[in-house]
């Protein structure tokens, strides 16, 4: 009885899985597949890594300058983020400065203004002045007329058909203007029409619009790849913020300064190596209602007046805000005040009435193709 008690308590303390051993015998773990054992620290950190860390997709041979694209753009990104509370950077202003200075020694038509402002300076101190002035209001109406008058022939952008594919700039603000960017491209993107170069332009320290971009692109590719059609390619160029929430006022001209400054670069700056165009100027400039906006398009336009850029490059497109109803937003008012953009878009019919605008419907919430000639 004894014997027995004795037993079965060992048997308690020692269980052995089904097995009919000797409690006392004990096996080792690789002899044992049933043995556990407690991870130590470094185990339990190395697993995790390796489930964190995501394993390369692979690509058809038409993609893969777009899957570089987004390497290089979260590469970038980790290094900007670091920058984001810069607020004045004068010598990024110097360099874009000297790279408009040598941009303008490249046309005939500055280099022909050269002289002649010298011959006028040595008649008398204020003729340059006066002959600046002339030139200035003289090439706005001249840009203005011509962007008239290519509107009337065709109510949408028209690009010149070209083997090199398109340039396309979009213009991305905080809020919710960036999802409504996102929603438009996303319906207005067809199979066909997927080789060209899609630039994002992104506020430093705007993680929201940079997260969607980012998400939308690689859907784009996703869809593409498995339609065996090329994505193109795309990237995202930052700009400085025209002011900062609570900045003071006495530091707001310089920001704004460096900020004017990143729209120049932008503008003028080639796509990067794993692009599908070699053109340096965007064919197409599109933003839909950040204050932002306002500042590409006038510079694309100042650069048109000291024929810096073809014509035919830098066509813009506002579209205004879904948000906006009853009224035109204050980019919008700035825009057509001074006729910067080549097509304005209207979403709702009774915006079209107060204005030269082009009505297309919803674009947004139930995004269509538009109704006009492209």
């Amino acid at each position: 009885m004894d014997a027995e008690h004795v037993q079965s308590r060992k048997g308690q303390d020692f269980p052995q899985d089904g097995q009919n051993k000797p409690p006392t015998q004990f096996t080792s773990p690789s002899s044992n597949p049933t043995s556990r054992r407690t991870p130590t620290i470094e185990e339990l950190l190395s697993a995790i890594a390796e489930d964190d860390t995501p394993e390369p997709t692979s690509v058809s041979p038409l993609n893969q300058g777009h899957q570089q694209c987004l390497i290089e753009m979260e590469a970038q990104h980790e290094k900007v983020v670091r920058y984001a509370t810069s607020i004045w950077n004068p010598f990024g202003v110097i360099g874009v400065m000297w790279q408009l200075f040598k941009l303008a020694l490249c046309t005939h038509m500055i280099r022909c203004w050269i002289p002649i402002y010298t011959g006028l300076y040595l008649i008398c101190w204020y003729y340059p002045i006066l002959a600046y002035i002339f030139f200035i209001c003289s090439r706005h109406y001249i840009v203005v007329f011509d962007r008239w008058g290519s509107t009337k022939k065709a109510n949408w952008v028209r690009l010149e058909s070209s083997k090199n594919p398109q340039y396309l700039l979009v213009v991305c603000g905080s809020g919710g203007h960036t999802g409504e960017m996102i929603r438009m491209m996303d319906r207005g993107i067809r199979p066909h029409e997927g080789l060209y170069h899609r630039r994002y332009a992104i506020a430093y320290g705007d993680q929201m619009s940079y997260d969607k971009v980012v998400a939308f692109e690689r859907t784009l590719l996703d869809r593409f790849e498995r339609e065996n059609v090329s994505s193109g390619s795309c990237d995202i160029q930052y700009f400085q913020r025209g002011r900062h929430v609570h900045q003071s006022w006495v530091t707001t001209p310089f920001t704004a300064l460096s900020c004017l400054a990143d729209v120049f670069r932008i503008l003028i700056t080639a796509p990067g190596r794993y692009t599908v165009t070699d053109y340096r100027f965007p064919g197409v400039i599109v933003t839909d209602g950040p204050g932002s906006g306002f500042l590409f398009l006038l510079a694309a336009h100042w650069l048109k007046m000291w024929f810096m850029v073809p014509d035919d490059f830098m066509q813009s497109i506002f579209v205004e805000s879904w948000a906006r109803v009853n009224s035109i937003s204050l980019t919008g008012k700035l825009i057509d005040r001074f006729c910067l953009a080549d097509v304005f878009i209207a979403q709702y019919l009774n915006q079209s009435r107060r204005g030269p605008f082009s009505y297309v419907g919803n674009m947004v919430a139930m995004p269509t193709h538009p109704s006009m000639a492209v």
